[in-house]
Order: C-alpha cells, then sequence, then structure tokens
C-alpha cells in the first residue's frame, strides 16, 4: 500500500491572519510506505493561536523524523507512537500554557493528527478539528469533536441536525494550551486501500454537506496530487462562497496497492 498526499489551506474571506498549521508527507522507512498528517486550528477567539498551532505542529514534525523511537523491524509501533504523541500533547499543553502566561494572553490549539502504514492506521484528536473516511457511498467521520454540542448531542439533549446551528456549536470542551490537564482520543483502524483520509479545520466543514465532500473528494476522482488538490480547492472556494468567516484547511490522503498488494 503506498500513498497520494495533499494539502490545501485559506485564510478566509474574514480573518487577516491564517490561525491553521498542517503538515503532511508520504514517506518511506526501509522500503515501508507511510503517511503522516496532521492539521491544527489555533483558537480563534484567543491571541496568538497561529503560535500555538505552528508549535504542535512543528513538535510532530521533528517527533517524525526519529523513526527509530516508533518504527521497528519493518513496521509501525502504533503502540509506541500513541504513547508518544500523549507525550509530545502534554508537553506541548505546558509550554503554551507558560508562553500565554509570560505574553499575558490566552493561546490554544486543537490537532487532528493520522498516522497509516502496513493496512492500518491510528487517528488522535483534541478539540473539534476532524478526521474522515471517504469510500465509494459514504462520508464516515472517524474523530469525535470535545465540544458543547457533542455532549448535549451524546446525553440525547439535541439532535445531531440541532447540533449544526446551535449556537454554542464553537464552545470547546478541550484543547492544547488552555486548560492544566487535556483529554486525547485515539483511534485505530484498519486502512482501506479505496478510501480517501481527510483531516480538516472547522471552517472547512461548517457549510458543505457530507454528500458534497463525497461529490469532490470520491475516490474515484482523486487519482493523485493534482485531482486532489483540485477537488479541495473546489470545496475550499464553495467554502468562501457561501460565507464561510473561519480559516479552511484541509488535507488528504489516498492509499492505493502498488506491486501485487
Amino acid at each position: 500500500m503506498n500513498y497520494h498526499i495533499s494539502a490545501s489551506t485559506d485564510v478566509g474571506i474574514r480573518k487577516s491572519v491564517n490561525q491553521d498549521s498542517l503538515f503532511a508527507r508520504a514517506l518511506r522507512i526501509d522500503s515501508t510506505p507511510i503517511a503522516f498528517a496532521a492539521v491544527c486550528d489555533g483558537m480563534g477567539g484567543y491571541a496568538l493561536g497561529e503560535v500555538a498551532s505552528a508549535s504542535v505542529i512543528n513538535a510532530l514534525t521533528q517527533w517524525m523524523q526519529t523513526p527509530e523511537n516508533w518504527f521497528e523491524n519493518g513496521s509501525v509501533n502504533f503502540k509506541a507512537v500513541e504513547s508518544q504523541w500523549t507525550d509530545i500533547v502534554r508537553s506541548q499543553n505546558s509550554k503554551i500554557r507558560q508562553y500565554s502566561a509570560q505574553k499575558g494572553v490566552k493561546a490554544g490549539t486543537t490537532a487532528t493528527v493520522f498516522l497509516s502504514s502496513n493496512h492500518n492506521h491510528i487517528v488522535m484528536s483534541v478539540g473539534d478539528t476532524r478526521a474522515y473516511e471517504i469510500s465509494n457511498d459514504r462520508v464516515r467521520q472517524i474523530s469525535k469533536d470535545q465540544t458543547y454540542v457533542q455532549r448535549e448531542v451524546d446525553l440525547g439533549h439535541i439532535s445531531p441536525q440541532e447540533a449544526r446551528t446551535h449556537p454554542k456549536q464553537n464552545v470547546l470542551l478541550q484543547c492544547i494550551g488552555i486548560l492544566e490537564n487535556v483529554v486525547i482520543n485515539f483511534w485505530s483502524e484498519p486502512t482501506l486501500f479505496n478510501s480517501v483520509y481527510m483531516l480538516c479545520s472547522d471552517g472547512f466543514r461548517h457549510v458543505v454537506t457530507e454528500n458534497e465532500l463525497l461529490s469532490h473528494l470520491h475516490p474515484s476522482k482523486m487519482t493523485g496530487p493534482d485531482t486532489m488538490q483540485a477537488g479541495q480547492n473546489r470545496l475550499i472556494d464553495l467554502n468562501k462562497a457561501r460565507g464561510e468567516r473561519d480559516n479552511i484547511s484541509v488535507l488528504t490522503i489516498k492509499p492505493y496497492l502498488y506491486g501485487g498488494e
């Protein structure tokens, strides 16, 4: 299994600074293909959110460059990955909190991270940046938002439809850099070669439907980085045309078979 990867980000129609940060790379370690991707959304309601999101992305990319800590005997040690990502988030949470205290401001970021190899993947999420699996006939959200409205949906107080337009839909219960203790969620699953995996900031998904995601990012259309980029950009333009006011970021990973796998 090999990977095509594409990433797109746009400041949007309202903000002067893009507080989103993202990184995506397909790499090989000892001939083993690996896909790594991360998106962070600096808190729009806090000062210097772009510093917080960039700090987390930088820490994760540095981690990626030390595979001797998480790759052994020709494969990814996913248990080690989960432990090391947890340490990174906790360390970044402390550093961003200290930075905020020194500057007299509050800075924070959400984060969603994806790593795939050998027909499996792991997803980590804090906040409301999301990970999706897009197959031939459906869009499935892998991650789960840590938000007020998601908690209300889980408790049965509101419906998923009501959550989409709820006045508190952007209220986070978790992020990196604000609370003393951060709750981190993980999901481990098989990677499907006939699907597309998408990570995005919340600004990418507010005003587009799952049917539109499926139409523009359908696996049959995502044949390589150029077509993937084109699909992403069409959705970014659609978001802007509909008045989305946040920064808009998305990246996609397309697994494909090669060499008779």
